[in-house]
């Protein structure tokens, strides 16, 4: 599975006879700002369920979740990334 590979960053620029061009403004990047061609391949694919989207039972949802709870970068967050952030740094500071 990939992204649809659709340009997201458009910007509208007008002409004097009324018409108008819009021009693609930005290129599609991973997390490591490698850029790609016609879409981003997924680091997990799933299987999206219409029916469950933004229930408990997403299976979306719970497979980003799952995703981030194994990044080391998020491991230790507990969900509260920004409140524990700001924690720390008032124990270094003091």
């Amino acid at each position: 599975m990939k992204t649809a590979g659709l340009p997201t960053s458009n910007q509208s620029i007008p002409l004097v006879d009324g018409a108008v061009l819009v021009v693609t403004t930005a290129q599609e990047a991973d997390r490591t700002g490698h850029v790609y061609e016609g879409g981003i391949p997924a680091d997990q694919g799933v299987e999206i369920d219409w029916t469950r989207i933004a229930s408990d039972d997403d299976p979306v949802l719970r497979a980003a979740t799952a995703w981030l709870r194994n990044q080391p970068q998020c491991a230790n967050a507990g969900g509260h990334g920004p409140r524990r952030r700001k924690d720390r740094q008032a124990r270094v500071l003091s």
